[in-house]
C-alpha cells in the first residue's frame, strides 16, 4: 500500500493503482496537540494490518485521535489493531424526570449568573482549570482562557462558599453544557440541585458525560441508563 496527501490535506490510500479510500484530517484549536482522523475507508482493519495508522502518526508528527460510536465494534477492533488505545467514553444523555432513580429536592441554594458579572468570570476560571485537568490525559487543552471563555454559555448555575465559587454548571437552553467543581466533595448534591433547577424550566434536559469527568459522571448517575443510550469512544495513537 501507499499513501499520498491530497490538496485538501486528506490522506489517500492506494494498493497499487487501486484506491482503497481516504483518511480525512482536521484540527481543533482548543486541543491542538492532537491530529483528528476521519476514517472514510470501507475497511479500516486492512489499513491497520498494513501499518497505515502508524505511518500516518509518523508523517503527522503528533498523536492521532479518532472518535467512534461505542457500537461500532469493527472500527474499534481495527483501531486497537492499529495501535490506538481507548482513552475516554462520552455518554450522550437526553432525560426527563421519569428517568430519575430518586426524586430531587428543591434547588433553593442554586445561584444564577450571566456574562460580564464577577461571579460569571469566577465560574469561567473554575471551569477552565477543571476542563484542563480532565482533558490532560486524552487531548490536552491548548486554548487560552480568553478563547475558552468566548465559546462557553453566557449563563451559569453555581454554589459559593464565602466569596469563592466552588461548583458551576454552564447552561444553554435545556442543555447542561459544562460542569465543574473545585473539589469532588459535595458535587453529587450540586448535580442534583442543578438537575432540579433545570427540570423546573424544561420537561427534558440534555448533557454529555465523559467517564474521565467526575462532575458530569455525578450528574449521569442520577438517571437510569437504557440500552439505547448513545455513547462515543475516543481513541488515541500516541
Amino acid at each position: 500500500m501507499r499513501i499520498e496527501r491530497d490538496k485538501n490535506g486528506s490522506w489517500l490510500i492506494f494498493d497499487g493503482n487501486e484506491s482503497l479510500g481516504t483518511v480525512g484530517i482536521h484540527h481543533n484549536a482548543f486541543h491542538a496537540k492532537n491530529v483528528y482522523l476521519d476514517i472514510c475507508d470501507p475497511n479500516p482493519e486492512q489499513l491497520a494490518e498494513a501499518g497505515i495508522f502508524t505511518e500516518l502518526r509518523k508523517r503527522e508528527g503528533a498523536p492521532l485521535q479518532v472518535m467512534a460510536s461505542s457500537d461500532d465494534r469493527a472500527l474499534a477492533r481495527a483501531l486497537q489493531k492499529g495501535g490506538f488505545v481507548r482513552k475516554r467514553r462520552c455518554h450522550e444523555m437526553d432525560v426527563t424526570r421519569a428517568e430519575l432513580l430518586e426524586p430531587l429536592g428543591e434547588p433553593t441554594d442554586v445561584l444564577l449568573c450571566t456574562e460580564l458579572s464577577a461571579d460569571h468570570e469566577a465560574c469561567c476560571a473554575l471551569l477552565y482549570q477543571y476542563y484542563r485537568s480532565t482533558h490532560e490525559a486524552v487531548n490536552p487543552l491548548t486554548a487560552t482562557f480568553e478563547m475558552f471563555c468566548a465559546d462557553i454559555p453566557k449563563r451559569a448555575l453555581y454554589w459559593k462558599c464565602g466569596a469563592e465559587v466552588t461548583h458551576a454548571a454552564f447552561v444553554e437552553g435545556n442543555e447542561i453544557a459544562y460542569l465543574c467543581a473545585a473539589a469532588k466533595d459535595g458535587f453529587a448534591d450540586f448535580a442534583a440541585a442543578v438537575a432540579s433547577w433545570m427540570f423546573q424550566q424544561y420537561a427534558r434536559i440534555s448533557f454529555e458525560a465523559d467517564d474521565t469527568d467526575p462532575a458530569a459522571s455525578a450528574l449521569r448517575v442520577l438517571f437510569r441508563h437504557g440500552r439505547d443510550d448513545a455513547s462515543y469512544d475516543t481513541y488515541i495513537l500516541e
